[in-house]
């Protein structure tokens, strides 16, 4: 009976698997495969990640424990807000608001923002 063979995913090295669902020749391989693949994800969402962080950390300062404020528009640029980036869309008494995680803002006249803290 002629023994399997497999090649790691990693170094290219023929192994001979102990176990059936075995994909590495050694658990470091697979360790250090799985985060090699990980930070490249990372790497490709960082500068969505880091403007949605620094969004949120401005809302939350600015917020402290209101539930509802006015800021200008240019007031919050001043501050380093982006509002390119969002975590999406949700309705606050039927209106659609653009989403920083827990908070939402919306556009009203005279460039003002209005902040909602859910």
């Amino acid at each position: 009976m002629i023994a399997e063979k497999r090649k790691d995913p990693l170094t290219g090295q023929e192994f001979q698997p102990k176990k059936k669902s075995q994909r590495f020749a050694t658990p470091t391989n697979r360790i250090f495969f799985n985060n090699l693949k990980a930070a490249k994800v990372r790497d490709q969402k960082s500068a969505w990640d880091n403007a949605l962080r620094k969004n949120f950390l401005i809302l939350k300062e600015l917020m402290g424990n209101e539930k509802v404020k006015t800021f200008h528009r240019m007031f919050l640029q001043g501050k380093g807000f982006s509002f390119h980036v969002n975590t999406g869309t949700d309705k606050f008494q039927d209106v659609l608001y653009w989403g920083v995680y827990n908070y939402l803002w919306l556009s009203l006249e005279n460039d003002q923002i209005k902040i909602v803290a859910k």
